[in-house]
């Protein structure tokens, strides 16, 4: 499979993760995914190097972006059953990657007190399941809550995007993070540098 088939893949599932949904009113087959204005800069730089951008109409206004998926439409019905978004664990194994959550947070995600927040229009009686893959794959804690998952080791997510992503995807991860966690990390940074030198 091509990269850019592979980051579409990524962006589709993210949407599906969070608040993305098929919009129903359209003869086209097209995911529509809302968005927060302060993350306008993030959508932008992620999509405006891939060559499936063609595919995509941003809706400014309404705060959206529809993507075609014609070319996936088989990976969106599965997300789907009776005309409501479902997620079942098979769904993980085939189309959930690290990229695709880190995707969604940074797309959907919202800081709380207690971590970041992902809202979902997942129905809740999946949602369990659904924390429990992310979970796995990002070998972090993940808890389920009402429509949305949670994610309280905002630190150790941090370091984990900028050990395996590249730079741009763990840079919009570190608005998430707090001046006490920032510090936090600076100084095991130092320390971790500090010894390096010390050993060498």
């Amino acid at each position: 499979m091509l990269v850019n088939e592979l980051a579409k893949e990524d962006l589709i599932t993210a949407a599906l993760i969070g608040e993305g949904y098929l919009d129903n009113y359209n003869a086209k087959d097209e995911l529509v995914i809302p968005f927060a204005k302060e993350k306008s800069f993030y959508l932008y730089n992620l999509l405006k190097d891939n060559s499936y951008k063609d595919s995509i109409r941003f809706e400014a206004r309404r705060g959206q972006f529809k993507i075609d998926i014609t070319d996936n439409i088989s990976l969106v019905q599965s997300w789907y059953e009776s005309g409501q978004k479902v997620f079942k664990k098979e769904l993980a194994f085939k189309y959930l990657s690290f990229r695709s959550v880190v995707i969604a947070v940074n797309v959907f995600g919202e800081r709380k007190i207690e971590g970041i927040t992902v809202p979902s229009t997942i129905p809740n009686e999946f949602i369990r399941t659904l924390s429990y893959c992310i979970e796995r794959k990002l070998n972090l804690t993940v808890v389920s809550g009402k429509n949305c998952i949670k994610i309280p080791e905002v630190p150790n997510l941090f370091l984990e995007t900028y050990k395996n992503l590249d730079t741009f995807d763990s840079t919009q991860l570190l608005s998430y993070l707090t001046k006490a966690e920032k510090s936090k990390l600076v100084e095991i940074s130092t320390r971790k540098s500090e010894e390096f030198y010390v050993e060498n």
